[in-house]
Formats: structure tokens, C-alpha cells, sequence
């Protein structure tokens, strides 16, 4: 009888050492609905040194996407989500089995190329998933990675930033005669439309109060000439468009144009001026 259980206990120590390929995470950790999903990598490769995605259900039976990057120019946005949207994520995660990421929670040696990450998501079956990497990734960890990494920023591409949370939209048109600026602005008292031409001998400043709907006007048309993708830089001695927007939450982004490379370039200040001189011609 102590033969036959000294074995077992043998046996099972040889189990616990080798952990979760006998005893592997079940997927019903991932039981239910996605009710709040957080992604999180710090000192990547990336133009964002700190990066997050943050999904969040609301009462309206959507999601609320959070997506934050922190660099120079430290960067907060937030999108509407559908349940479809956030239905692919899930099974994104249950194609790459991020459930066996469970209580993942390692360090290992900085290199030139890794990073740490922190991954949590809690279901409507009261069950969560929660893992931390420093520099150390659990088993299938790049494919994942980057499946997860393509599909969240598809996410924030693909969506027009909430108008709830912008305060403040410019747009500039900078050329070596001088520069012309419009943009809408939110205060207590409203919305405001306003415009400045450098070239003006009053260098005239227009003020006019305008909706809501103007600014979602702005929106959409700026999402239509895809000014939310410009990247390159413009400088005061070379020609150029440029948009800066501004959030309830003090933070901002620019997105800049060149004219030079940028064939689209006539049309869509053509197309963005019209919009704006007909409120300063109203």
C-alpha cells in the first residue's frame, strides 16, 4: 500500500511540474459576454511609447473604445463600438486561446525589441482573464499579439472620434504668403466657428455661433478627404495643411499634410476651404 502511494504522489508532482499542458486553462474562462477588455503594452515599437485600448459595454448595449497613446504629443480618443465589433474580438481571443494566458505574470531581460504588456477582460459570467508580461510572453504570444494589435487599431481607423468629447477642431492652410486659419471651438456660451487670414491688412478675427451639427459636419468631411491618416510634418517655410483637435480631457493631436507628395493636395484644400469661407461669408 505505501508502494502504491508513494507512486501516486510521484506521479502527481510530475503532474504539478508539468502545469498546463496536463491541466490546461478551460476556455469557459471566457464564458459569456465581453463586459470590459483592456490592452495595455509599454515600450514597444511603436510611435506610441505607452499604448492602451480600453473597451467598456454601456447601457446603450454598445461599447465604448478608449484608445490612448502616450509620446510626445500624449494622444486620448474615444469611439463607439458595436456588440458585432466587439463579438470578432472574442473570437479573435478564443482563435489564439488568450484564455490560457490566465495568471500569466513573468519578468524576463529587456532587449532592443521586446516590451511588457497587461491584458484583462471580464465576462457577463462574472469570470475574468487577467495576464502581465515584463519583457516575458506566455506560449503563442506574437501571433496573438499582433492579431489582437491589427484588429484594435482597425477599430480606432475605422470609427470617427466621438463628438461628445471634442472640444476644439483647427484647421490651418499654410502657404510662404501667409496663412489662413479656420476651426470650430466650444465654450460655456456654445459652438463657435471662427476665422483668421494673415493676409488681411486687420488680420480680422470672425466669431459666429453656430450647432452641433456644423461640428459634425467638420467631422465627417474631415473623415471623407482621410485627414485623420496625414503624418507628414510641415514647417513655417514650406506649404502645407494641417488639423488640430482637442478633448474634453485636456488632451490633443495634430495630423499634418505636405503639399509636396500629396496629390490629393488642390482638391482637398479646395474642397475644406469652400466649407469653411461660406460661414465667414454668412
Amino acid at each position: 500500500m505505501k508502494r502504491i502511494r508513494k507512486g501516486f504522489l510521484a506521479l502527481w508532482a510530475l503532474v504539478l511540474l508539468a502545469g498546463c499542458d496536463v491541466f490546461p486553462i478551460p476556455k469557459e474562462m471566457m464564458a459569456g459576454d465581453i463586459i470590459s477588455f483592456r490592452y495595455e503594452l509599454s515600450g514597444h515599437d511603436s510611435d506610441c511609447k505607452n499604448e492602451s485600448y480600453f473597451l467598456l459595454k454601456n447601457e446603450l448595449e454598445d461599447y465604448t473604445l478608449t484608445y490612448h497613446c502616450g509620446s510626445v504629443d500624449d494622444f486620448t480618443a474615444y469611439y463607439t463600438i458595436s456588440t458585432k465589433e466587439v463579438e470578432a474580438l472574442y473570437q479573435l481571443m478564443d482563435e489564439y486561446k488568450v484564455y490560457t494566458w490566465h495568471q500569466f505574470n513573468e519578468g524576463g531581460e529587456k532587449t532592443d525589441t521586446s516590451f511588457s504588456f497587461y491584458l484583462y477582460a471580464y465576462f457577463s459570467s462574472q469570470e475574468w482573464l487577467e495576464a502581465d508580461g515584463d519583457h516575458k510572453y506566455p506560449d503563442g504570444f506574437k501571433e496573438a499579439h499582433s492579431a489582437l494589435v491589427i484588429y484594435l487599431n482597425s477599430l480606432v481607423g475605422e470609427h470617427t472620434v466621438n463628438q461628445d468629447h471634442l472640444t476644439q477642431a483647427d484647421f490651418g492652410l499654410s502657404a510662404l504668403e501667409g496663412i489662413n486659419s479656420f476651426g470650430f471651438i466650444k465654450d460655456e456660451g456654445g459652438i463657435w466657428f471662427y476665422s483668421y487670414d494673415s493676409q488681411n491688412p486687420d488680420n480680422t478675427f470672425v466669431r459666429i455661433e453656430v450647432a452641433q451639427t456644423d461640428l459634425d459636419e467638420l467631422l465627417a468631411l474631415m473623415n471623407d478627404v482621410e485627414a485623420f491618416a496625414w503624418t507628414d510634418f510641415i514647417t513655417t517655410t514650406s506649404e502645407g495643411i494641417q488639423l488640430d483637435l482637442y478633448y474634453d480631457n485636456g488632451s490633443w493631436r495634430k495630423y499634418f499634410q505636405h503639399k509636396i507628395g500629396y496629390p490629393e493636395y488642390e482638391e482637398v484644400t479646395g474642397t475644406l476651404l469652400d466649407f469653411f469661407i461660406s460661414y465667414r461669408q454668412e
